[in-house]
């Protein structure tokens, strides 16, 4: 076995909003397009061997521009790679059991709750929590044979999962991290397993006027 160094990329920034009959949501803004430009040259030096990213437009755009670096590499999209909420406590989900027609939700609930508003339908079967951990024991494990870089290109809330995981603390810490657009974090999987955090959030590359969360 060898070691698989992952570099994780948030997308660009997105336009705010995109046809509800469109599940692939919407594209990259101009300044996203620009972000993607900045990164693409970040890691135009790198050796990479693939390129896995979520399938939805605004992660596959930034891929694509991420791939002009590397023109003879593989981009691989996958819906497991899609947004979502990867994990919410019992406290958050036994709150609203109890409280189904509640008008005013506590302020440490109500941050749980906008946490999942206004997401991508997954349209997997498969809740938040699965998703993400199935992501996780999918892209992160050691390579065969000699050692690899991949690229991940995802979105914010599966990143911070990522990060949360590779650190081996509790799953609820997620909600307390943020990644700018087109950020980086930077993560390796040795050949034993261990997994270890290099970098998070690396935004060095990105002009202060094209710093953005969303």
């Amino acid at each position: 076995m060898g070691t698989r160094h992952l570099y994780l990329v948030r997308h660009g920034q997105s336009e705010p909003g995109g046809s509800a009959a469109d599940a692939l949501g919407p594209g990259l803004t101009v300044l996203g397009w620009k972000q993607a430009h900045q990164t693409a040259r970040r890691l135009a030096s790198l050796k990479v061997d693939v390129i896995h990213t979520s399938s939805l437009r605004r992660a596959m755009e930034t891929a694509q521009v991420l791939a002009v670096e590397h023109p003879d590499i593989p981009i691989r999209p996958a819906q497991l790679l899609w947004e979502c909420v990867p994990f919410i406590p019992d406290f958050v989900l036994q709150w609203f059991k109890d409280h189904p027609d509640a008008e005013a939700i506590p302020a440490a609930i109500q941050l749980w709750r906008a946490a999942w508003s206004g997401l991508d339908p997954l349209g997997n079967g498969l809740t938040g929590f699965e998703q993400a951990q199935q992501a996780w024991e999918k892209y992160f494990i050691p390579a065969r044979g000699k050692d690899r870089i991949d690229i991940v290109v995802c979105h914010g809330n599966l990143m911070r999962y990522f990060v949360v995981r590779s650190l081996q603390v509790a799953p609820e810490a997620w909600i307390n991290i943020e990644i700018y657009n087109c950020a980086i974090c930077e993560i390796v999987i040795e050949a034993n397993g261990r997994p270890r955090l290099i970098s998070h959030n690396d935004s060095g590359h990105l002009k202060d006027d094209q710093v953005t969360y969303h």
